[in-house]
């Protein structure tokens, strides 16, 4: 069963994946776009570095990445 990361919220659940799947795809195909990008979803969906990057590296696993 997935984990629910951000508890009972669907609104937030979908603003967090569709900005993981954004920020994948900069990850791949804009290093550049990717890294301002990162930071300012992260400060816009109101997590923590560590948390963020917990969260971003579970989503890159489950997609199969590095």
């Amino acid at each position: 069963m997935p984990q629910n990361l951000t508890g009972c919220n669907p609104s937030l659940n979908f603003s967090l994946l569709s900005a993981l799947s954004t920020l994948y795809y900069l990850d791949r195909h804009e290093p550049l776009s990717f890294a301002i990008q990162y930071s300012e979803t992260r400060k816009a969906l109101g997590f923590g570095i560590g948390e963020f990057k917990k969260i971003y590296a579970a989503y890159v696993k489950q997609r199969g990445g590095k």
